[in-house]
């Protein structure tokens, strides 16, 4: 499979000739240009909404994009849009009608427990979304999605839309020489091929920015609205999470899939000091994944067995149950590979305070002095911890102001950005003379790229155990 994988990488290098129109956006405000309206105050014509959404993670998958797009398809369609999905195939999962679930090949549990490569059978999906008129087409996965997705979208003559959540080159998917060059190249490939491409943080204008995209960028954070404090805990999730309650100790959390690119290793080591000198101290790890044996082989090395619990994976009732027991005083946030991560969202509304180290990715939710800081060495970190474990009043005021900061997020339309959004594209579309020629497209393909591509094809198998 992963050979499949990295051979069909060759089908994004057909680059496609841009149209004539093909980064001009009108009033739009794109974030890689000089223009300087807002999306969300643009009056668009009436287009009824037909999108067409592609991903490769959906519910019941764990994971913030699975959370985004169904929390996505679910306000659109408030909106008064009509949503239909291409999705991986889950066993034992009923589909409604608005659904066409894809069979894919599941990638190894140490990459992860849920995203699939998914057998995108172009005419299924172009006879699916024409059969629902769809006008519009939203992908969500940058690799084979993303390849897949525009081409989709141009057999049936709408604008596509790519919404860029990984930073793949940070995952290490397949530890080969090269591997982040490859995946630049990729996704500037990919994203030139869109006539849009969402950005959910400043991290991914700025790092898109460096790759020097031509297609207009667009900032519009991702649709998730966290209902998780409202959940009612049933007498059994509550017991069994009972073991959680120590009020007398300073508690340090962290909940997410514990893979190595979230760098769980490097928050137990950071806070070996104050949890081996201050018996005062706990932390909690929420979560499961490939890492979870190796972050409690670490524990152990470090003498750190009665300061740090791991929970196990849960779902969002267990969350809170995990949370109104422990009572956590501070979220450890210390990955650098994520895009707009949602753990740090639900930790703020949990009206808890977080560290973070990377600010670009998480300067959307925490505020510097209000309800958290920001380190970039080991001392800081230490430094910061230790102060708020020493001054209550100090952490009572990030607490504090945790929940205004998650409201005045929360107040920002983003479902109707979105819809401004494809309106804005469908409408260019009627409106261009020249949309009628965007099939004819001229592909072209890197010769020297493509003896690159070969060489990863022939050596993979060695490469990565497949």
């Amino acid at each position: 499979m992963f050979v499949r994988l990295f051979w069909g990488l060759k089908k994004v290098f057909l680059v496609k000739e841009r149209l004539k129109n093909g980064s001009n956006f009108g009033n739009i405000n794109p974030a890689n240009s000089n223009q300087n309206l807002d999306i969300q105050n643009q009056k668009r014509k009436n287009t009824k909404i037909k999108l067409g959404i592609i991903t490769n993670t959906y519910t019941p998958d764990k994971n913030g994009i699975s959370r985004a797009v169904s929390a996505m398809e679910k306000e659109l369609e408030l909106l008064g849009a009509e949503v239909y999905l291409i999705v991986p195939r889950t066993k034992g999962v009923y589909y409604p009608n608005n659904i066409l679930a894809l069979d894919g090949a599941n990638l190894p549990k140490s990459v992860s427990d849920d995203l699939k490569l998914l057998n995108y059978n172009k005419k299924e999906i172009v006879r699916f979304f024409s059969g629902k008129q769809v006008n519009v087409v939203h992908t969500h996965d940058t690799l084979f999605g993303g390849i897949e997705g525009s081409d989709i979208a141009k057999s049936l003559g709408v604008p596509c839309v790519h919404t860029f959540h990984t930073m793949i080159e940070d995952y290490d998917y397949a530890p080969f020489i090269g591997y982040r060059k490859l995946m630049r190249r990729l996704i500037k490939e990919v994203c030139n091929s869109y006539d849009a491409v969402i950005c959910p943080s400043n991290k991914s204008i700025t790092y898109l920015k460096s790759l020097k995209i031509k297609t207009n960028l667009y900032q519009i954070f991702n649709v998730v609205y966290l209902k998780t404090q409202k959940l009612t805990l049933t007498p059994e999730i509550s017991q069994k999470y009972e073991y959680l309650r120590d009020d007398s100790k300073f508690t340090f959390i962290v909940f997410c899939r514990l893979d190595s690119y979230k760098n769980i290793d490097t928050t137990i080591e950071y806070l070996e000091s104050i949890l081996s000198s201050n018996p005062g101290t706990r932390l909690i790890i929420a979560g499961g994944g490939p890492e979870r044996s190796e972050l409690e082989d670490l524990v152990v090395e470090l003498g750190l067995n009665n300061s740090v619990t791991f929970t196990g994976t849960y779902n969002p009732l267990e969350l809170k149950a995990i949370v109104e027991h422990s009572k956590p005083d501070l979220f450890i946030f210390t990955s650098t590979s994520d895009n707009l991560p949602t753990n740090v969202l639900e930790a703020v509304s949990f009206s808890i305070p977080v560290i973070s180290i990377d600010r670009i990715a998480t300067d959307y939710i925490v505020k510097e002095n209000e309800n958290g800081y920001f380190f970039g060495t080991k001392e800081e970190f230490v430094r910061l911890c230790q102060n708020l474990v020493n001054n209550p009043n100090e952490l009572k005021k990030l607490k504090d102001n945790c929940q205004r900061i998650y409201d005045q997020f929360c107040e920002g339309d983003y479902a109707q950005q979105h819809i401004n959004l494809y309106r804005f594209l469908i409408d260019r579309q009627l409106a261009s003379d020249d949309f009628s020629n965007k099939n004819k497209i001229t592909k072209v393909i890197s010769k020297n790229f493509k003896k690159t591509l070969d060489k990863i094809k022939e050596g993979v198998d060695e490469v990565i155990g497949s």
